[in-house]
């Protein structure tokens, strides 16, 4: 019965271990055979990236100005920061009706008129 071993090289294949040293995508890498995983490879060079400014970890298309991370991240606090916004005009229109009630403060009205 075969005796299966993950790929010494890759870590990712399983081989037989009495009769492979590597794996079939090893074997092909080694011998400098194209695999499939080589067209992968020259897509993403071909595309122009950036890292982020930002955050400095994540890669954005060329001329961007932020990644789609921090995109995303920008416009939650922004959308937070508006509701804020909309509480806080909540409390002062409140708290102008408030002032609309006179308050007695037991001082005649007649000290308050200017003296001609």
């Amino acid at each position: 019965m075969a005796r299966y071993v993950i790929c010494p090289r890759c870590e990712l294949n399983f081989i037989d271990a009495d009769e492979q040293e590597f794996c079939d995508v090893c074997v092909k890498e080694l011998s400098g055979e194209k695999t499939f995983a080589d067209d992968f490879e020259a897509e993403e060079a071909t595309e122009e990236t950036e890292l982020c400014p930002v955050c400095g970890e994540n890669y954005m298309q060329y001329g961007e100005k932020m990644c789609e991370e921090c995109k995303k991240k920008a416009q939650y606090e922004e959308e937070e920061l508006e509701e804020d916004e909309d509480k806080e005009d909540a409390s002062w229109r409140s708290f102008l009706d408030d002032d609309d009630e006179e308050l007695d403060l037991g001082i005649p009205d007649s000290e308050f008129e200017d003296e001609l």
